[in-house]
């Protein structure tokens, strides 16, 4: 019988990539936090999860190892580098460890807190929309939340044939700021993400 392949860092990046476009917080070898660059290049806010193989391969590696945070600058070019180049696409030395902590309490911490996840009940016309225009209309049957445009952009690594599997809540914040969490699993690691709309609705 053949030994399976051990997992490794790079496996993990090459379809980290697909979520996280360039920068990325590497947080306990558990987490994957965008950075500032990543979300302006997408819009959402994401947190990966790591599997627990996943977790494995961080451990081991000597980048990452008995490391509690390391920042990535860019996630396809330190995938690419040579053994000389790849410092120059990572650090220790992290200036926003604070606003690092407070994304993964804002986003990650509520998600494992709230408790009335639905799933998307799209019609065909709409999964259209959202596959062929890149975007689609959530209509929520409740008066407090407004009709909101959403992106494919928020849904990564995401295919017609498993769209039903993400999970998502919804959340009117002062009648002004609507937010939405979402969450689903991959191969490696557990997509969580957030977004902000705000209400222009009378």
């Amino acid at each position: 019988m053949s030994k399976k392949k051990e997992l490794s860092c790079n496996d993990v990046f090459t379809k980290l990539v697909n979520v996280i476009k360039s920068d990325v917080y590497i947080v306990n070898n558990s987490l994957c936090v965008s950075g500032v660059e990543s979300e302006e290049r997408s819009g959402p806010s994401f947190i990966c999860s790591l599997s627990v193989d996943a977790i494995e391969a961080f451990k081991i590696s000597d980048i990452f190892k008995d490391r509690d945070i390391v920042y990535i600058s860019d996630i396809r070019k330190f995938k690419a580098a040579s053994e000389e180049e790849i410092q120059n696409y990572y650090q220790y030395d992290i200036q926003d460890k604070d606003s690092v902590n407070e994304k993964i309490e804002t986003i990650y911490h509520k998600i494992q807190e709230i408790d009335d996840w639905k799933n998307f009940d799209f019609t065909n016309e709409q999964l259209t929309d959202l596959f062929e225009n890149k975007s689609i209309n959530l209509f929520e049957d409740d008066d407090n939340i407004p009709t909101v445009v959403i992106g494919k952009s928020f849904f990564p690594m995401i295919k017609q044939s498993n769209i039903f599997d993400i999970y998502y809540h919804i959340e009117n914040v002062d009648n002004n700021l609507i937010t939405i969490y979402i969450k689903y699993d991959t191969e490696y690691f557990q997509i969580n993400g957030m977004i902000h709309y705000i209400n222009t609705e009378d």
